[in-house]
């Protein structure tokens, strides 16, 4: 019974190493792909733009919610969905899923070199007239365009990707969704501590105005009373 007892254990903690392991290793997969996806310049500066507005804090609030969202979205459908698929029986499930994705990074790659509009034929590049829309947006146009930065082909790729590479990785389904949160906080970083860095920095900033406010009102004292802090009263005419 002993004996049988210890070999339980034994196996229960290399279950145990396995899971850590593999877990482990699927984490800095995602990790990977969330900073592919999350590190672009036109986003950064898209953000700004938005907080910098006459709305700012409601537009880069909703900016925010439109990205994160949208990537949650996408990441945990395709997350589901090929979950399911490979827990069908199926010897080449891996094989045809990893290049289903490969081939997705490669139409992106394709369409992000693709030459560039002539500036000489007007209208601007498609950053420019983004950032031009972005510019005095309304609430639900700043939402739909950090939607929309999302399904760009690219990031698409990237996030289906991820998806993919956790629902293959042999683990929990309560693992998945750990590693799936953390593509989310990944890929969207650069939005949301803009986003939080901009609304602290707001908030600090009018702390101090009525700390500002509430220090001559302490200076003068209740009403009839003499004037603190070596403060002298005027005299009477």
């Amino acid at each position: 019974m002993c004996t049988l007892d210890r070999a339980h254990i034994r196996i229960g903690r290399e279950l145990h190493r396995s899971r850590e392991r593999l877990m482990a290793e699927a984490a800095v997969d995602v990790f990977g792909y969330g900073l592919a996806a999350g590190l672009s310049p036109i986003v950064l500066i898209a953000t700004v733009i938005l907080l910098t507005s006459g709305s700012g804090r409601t537009n880069g609030v909703l900016f925010m919610g439109g990205f994160v969202l949208t990537i949650a979205a996408i990441c945990t459908a395709v997350l589901l969905i090929a979950d399911r698929v490979v827990s069908a029986p199926s010897d080449q499930t891996l094989e045809v899923l990893m290049e289903l994705g490969i081939g997705l990074v490669l139409l992106a790659a394709a369409w992000t070199e693709r030459p560039g509009r002539d500036p000489a034929e007007g209208g601007g590049s498609r950053s420019q007239r983004l950032f031009a829309r972005l510019d005095g947006a309304s609430a639900p146009v700043a939402f739909g365009i950090g939607a929309l930065l999302v399904v760009l082909p690219k990031r698409l790729a990237i996030t289906v990707l991820a998806g993919m590479v956790i629902a293959t990785a042999g683990l929990a389904i309560t693992d998945d969704l750990v590693l799936d949160g953390l593509y989310v906080l990944t890929a969207s970083a650069l939005v949301w501590m803009t986003v939080v860095a901009a609304l602290l920095e707001r908030t600090g900033h009018r702390v101090r105005r009525l700390a500002g406010l509430r220090h001559p009102v302490h200076r003068l004292g209740p009403p009839g009373a003499a004037p603190v802090e070596g403060r002298s009263a005027r005299p009477a005419r």
